[in-house]
């Protein structure tokens, strides 16, 4: 996309993160989503979300994964939801962003983190009044209890995003990369 001020944004998104692609023959990409801008043909932002390459932007972890451990098993105005992580993550540091569940059922399981902390071996992420009830199991008979829109064991991810500004648009570099909201330890 062309601006009249002379920057360019390469927008680029991808269903196999796995493969890396040439775009344009300016940058290498590698994710689900990334913008690569330029100004007057030269390098000025870089942003990718939930991928591990672009141009000269590396990420290492470009999502938090695991499965959950738990989850809060009634109606409540505070929902819980504890994981089992693969990465080292201040827990902090996921407040904001949106959990997506790999479920079974015929809903969506995405929540966003209102709050997270350790608990045990475990993180416990707050959803707030965003209920995990998905319905009865058997409206007929409410003694069957709740469906829900996930289970413990079901595995979980959370995109993370990196961001990258370069300085007057010369390629150079103002930094090291920044997350968009914080970063994994």
């Amino acid at each position: 996309m062309a601006f009249k001020d002379g920057r360019t944004d390469f927008i680029v998104q991808s269903l196999d993160a796995s493969t890396v692609y040439t775009v344009a023959g300016k940058f290498a990409f590698s994710g689900f989503f990334g913008v690569y801008s330029e100004q007057d043909d030269k390098l000025v932002r870089a942003y990718l979300h939930e991928g591990t390459r672009l141009g000269d932007l590396v990420n290492g972890t470009p999502a938090i994964t695991g499965f959950v451990a738990g989850r809060t098993d009634t109606l409540a105005v505070d929902n819980l939801i504890d994981l089992a992580v693969a990465q080292q993550v201040d827990p902090a540091f996921l407040i904001g962003k949106y959990i997506y569940i790999d479920n079974d059922a015929d809903v969506n399981a995405v929540y966003r983190i209102e709050g997270a902390s350790r608990h045990h071996d475990r993180i416990r992420l707050c959803i707030g009044d965003v209920s995990v009830v998905d319905a009865w199991r058997d409206s007929e008979d409410f003694s069957q209890g709740y469906a829900f829109s996930f289970e413990p064991g079901d595995a979980f991810r959370i995109p993370l995003s990196l961001s990258k500004r370069y300085a007057e648009g010369s390629g150079d570099d103002s930094g090291d990369p920044k997350p968009a909201t914080g970063a994994p330890e």
